[in-house]
């Protein structure tokens, strides 16, 4: 994904806390600094992170590309004008190891009641309806 300048440098932000917290825990797991440290990185990632996100123009302009070069592949398949519905996985950001990717659906229709199983990079996703 490409990120806005605001968001790299929040992400550089939060790594660099990780890594103190990480540091700090590794001298003293007793540090009461941690639990602060802590809070300021959950505070940067769920809260102020998605803002950054959704005030960039970059982020959506790039789904709009990819959902645009999508489409234009899709109508030149033979089986274009059979197809009643269409989905996107657009990947938004890393999940770190071991833990397993969720992946979000948001529809104007009623989520069926039947769904697939989800792999992405081999690895199978849970499906969150929105």
């Amino acid at each position: 994904m490409i990120n806005s300048i605001e968001s790299a440098r929040l992400q550089r932000l939060i790594e660099s806390k990780k890594k103190l917290y990480n540091k700090r825990k590794e001298e003293n797991p007793e540090d009461q600094y941690l639990l602060y440290l802590n809070s300021e990185i959950m505070l940067l990632e769920d809260e102020i992170m998605p803002i950054i996100l959704s005030n960039t123009t970059v982020d959506y302009s790039e789904i709009r590309n990819y959902v645009t070069l999508g489409m234009r592949k899709l109508e030149k398949c033979k089986v274009a004008k059979k197809i009643t519905d269409i989905v996107f996985h657009f990947h938004i950001k890393e999940h770190e190891a071991g833990q397993q990717p969720v992946t979000a659906i948001a529809s104007e229709m009623p989520i069926p009641k039947l769904m697939m199983d989800l792999y992405i990079n081999d690895e199978q996703s849970l499906l969150y309806p929105l």
